[in-house]
């Protein structure tokens, strides 16, 4: 990560988090001296954007962070044995913006679309063969049923070790890895395999629940409040008020597909890119 800080009115820059470490010890960055980097809307003080160098100065260095004497042996054996990875300073973070990560969502449910597609087609055609050669009746009804829903429970569960191995392992799913980001903790960290797993459960389970509630109770509201329910559907052609309806439901189906995806647009507003899953699960995602 590069930074520019003033000295005596001028620029000063570009450094690394190493460089700048460098010179908070020996007295070069004060706490109102100003930095900036990419990703900071201006120039703010020392204590502000990296209040580490200053409380911390005169400790040992790791990575360009100030680390306490006493944490530093711990820290470098469990670098070492890849319980964590690299130390990542205060305020060096670059965080994805939303249109880069629907870009990776998009990557990534085309593979997995055509990974369930070719495993379902397998599937299917193996029911179908045995659910025959059980000679039809209800004994090959049931199985086919239940076979079926086996398999929709297996792609789901596809879904979900994917996501979570990807990140627990690699840091990103094929789409974030080949964008160049990658899913960390609050503080740089590489996230472990549970709490990866509960992103995936908050982001492809929780979500979904919200965005299907807050597109459907519009529509089921018009439908019974406007229409008389289910039955008046029969009868709507000849209400006065047909057009109006349809068109309200229209309207209330693209308000609620678009609002109800608010768990992830919410990425878009928050000035660390955090989805709904993110801000549960506090993560973030950042470039590499």
């Amino acid at each position: 990560m590069n930074w520019f800080y003033a000295e005596n009115g001028q620029q000063r820059g570009p450094v690394s988090d190493s460089d700048l470490a460098a010179l908070a010890e020996n007295g070069s960055l004060k706490g109102d001296t100003l930095l900036w980097r990419e990703g900071l809307p201006d120039w703010q003080p020392v204590n502000r954007v990296r209040p580490d160098l200053i409380a911390a100065a005169g400790t040992p260095l790791l990575g360009g962070v100030a680390v306490p004497e006493q944490n530093k042996d711990l820290l470098v054996q469990q670098m070492r044995e890849g319980v964590i990875g690299e130390l990542t300073a205060p305020g060096s973070l670059r965080y994805v913006g939303f249109w880069w990560r629907l870009l990776s969502w998009i990557i990534d449910y085309i593979i997995m679309l055509v990974a369930q597609q070719v495993i379902q087609m397998v599937a299917f055609v193996l029911i179908a063969a045995m659910g025959a050669a059980m000679g039809g009746g209800n004994g090959s009804e049931i199985f086919t049923a239940v076979a079926m829903l086996g398999v929709m429970a297996f792609a789901l569960a596809l879904n979900a070790w994917y996501h979570t191995w990807m990140v627990s392992r690699f840091g990103g799913t094929l789409g974030k890895m080949a964008l160049g980001f990658k899913v960390v903790t609050m503080d740089g960290r590489s996230l472990s395999w549970p709490r990866s797993l509960a992103r995936w459960a908050v982001s492809g389970v929780l979500n979904h629940i919200i965005w299907l509630i807050i597109m459907v109770v519009p529509m089921l509201l018009i439908l019974f409040i406007g229409l008389g329910g289910f039955q008046g559907l029969n009868n709507m052609e000849q209400s006065p008020a047909f057009v109006f309806w349809v068109i309200g439901m229209v309207v209330a189906f693209f308000v609620g597909l678009i609002g109800g995806g608010f768990p992830w647009w919410m990425a878009g507003l928050d000035k660390e890119k955090r989805a709904l899953h993110d801000r549960i699960c506090a993560t973030r995602v950042v470039w590499k």
